[in-house]
């Protein structure tokens, strides 16, 4: 019977001793680590070992969560913080046993640390260049290249300048890493170096201003071409001869209609500003054309008589023909357009002088022949 009364006993013992462990009930106090705005947030609240029994449920009971953020019922606090701030709020914990617990936590949102990506400025070679890279969320306490290449004759420093005298032109990628208090971050940058604009014809070193010539009716195209500064580039010029037009990438086409001479000038404007011009003289040479001012000189009968007659133009191909009242004892050459031979009767004539030459093209005019006698 006193062995039955002990063994009572001693289950009492052990059951009081057993009851308020099993009721005990504690959050974990570990605070939620810092999060960052625009960077996902993951952080899971849990009972102090050996509290309570599993199943545990956790809830928002009160305050402010940082905004983006929330705790599912199995503790977890997850999204993406939006806002910066200092965030104090109560969590409810619930044991299988239906026991509650509360505890107060605080979550600090700072700005999430990055490098500042906005585009470099433009540098010019041989000219002293320096540009501050900057960054957000923390105060950055080294800069280093981790890949790329600078242009020669510039550096980056550990304070995050770029700065030198670049000796070469070009587009360079680089790509940096800036660390601070708050975490790294790392991103690429482009850095144009541009040499100086300068407009020119498919010959770089031809003297200004360039002489262009062309037949008229043949096709043109040619063109100018920018080197140096910074794309795209804006091609314009002065008023081109009547058939011909300039193209956006600077060239001209087109086929003349008329003979003459025009002077132009072109203009380049790069992305930035900057411009240069090119001189150029066009002319298209009439394919044949009659001298204005030349005369026939005034023959005599019997004494030789030679003219030959006023015809000028890029046609290679001439060809001369006659027709009208022709001086007797004269002779019309119609490969060279010379007119001679020994005049036999005085008097005045009048004749019409054709010339042919290519593409096709003929011309005509009529001139006095006076012979003495």
């Amino acid at each position: 019977m006193r062995r039955l009364r002990n063994l009572i006993l001693t289950l009492a013992i052990l059951g009081l001793a057993l009851v308020p462990s099993a009721l005990a009930l504690k959050i974990d106090p570990a605070p939620p680590p810092a999060g960052f705005v625009g960077v996902p947030y993951n952080f899971l609240f849990k009972p102090e070992a050996g509290q309570g029994c599993s199943p545990y449920t956790f809830k928002f009971l009160a305050g402010a969560l940082p905004s983006g953020l929330s705790i599912s019922s199995g503790g977890t606090m997850s999204g993406t913080p939006t806002t910066v701030g200092d965030y104090t709020f109560y969590v409810e914990m619930a044991s299988c046993q239906g026991n509650l617990t509360q505890r107060q936590f605080t979550v600090k949102i700072t700005e999430r640390f990055v490098i500042d990506s906005s585009p470099l400025p433009d540098a010019s070679i041989n000219a002293p260049y320096t540009a501050n890279l900057v960054a957000k969320g923390g105060t950055p306490t080294g800069w280093s290249l981790v890949s790329g290449a600078l242009p020669a004759g510039v550096t980056l420093s550990p304070t995050g300048v770029v700065s030198g005298t670049p000796t070469a032109s070009g587009e360079f990628n680089f790509r940096v890493r800036a660390t601070s208090a708050n975490g790294t971050d790392e991103t690429s940058f482009k850095l144009f170096v541009s040499a100086p604009l300068v407009l020119t014809g498919p010959k770089v070193d031809a003297k200004e201003p360039l002489s262009l010539n062309w037949k008229v009716g043949s096709i043109v195209n040619w063109g100018v071409k920018a080197n140096g500064g910074k794309g795209p580039y804006a091609f314009t010029s002065t008023t081109l001869p009547t058939g011909i037009t300039l193209n956006p990438d600077g060239s001209i086409v087109g086929e003349a209609g008329q003979a003459g001479t025009t002077k132009v000038t072109f203009t380049v404007t790069d992305v930035n500003g900057a411009t240069d011009t090119l001189e150029v003289s066009i002319t298209f040479k009439a394919l044949l054309t009659f001298s204005t001012t030349a005369r026939p000189p005034v023959g005599k009968v019997g004494k030789l008589f030679r003219w030959k007659l006023p015809v000028t133009g890029a046609s290679k191909t001439k060809l001369f023909l006659a027709s009208g009242k022709f001086p007797p004892g004269l002779e019309l050459d119609e490969a060279t357009g010379t007119l001679s031979g020994t005049p036999l009767q005085p008097g005045g004539y009048r004749v019409k002088f054709w010339v042919f030459g290519d593409p096709g093209t003929q011309l005509f005019k009529s001139y006095t022949i006076r012979i003495n006698a």
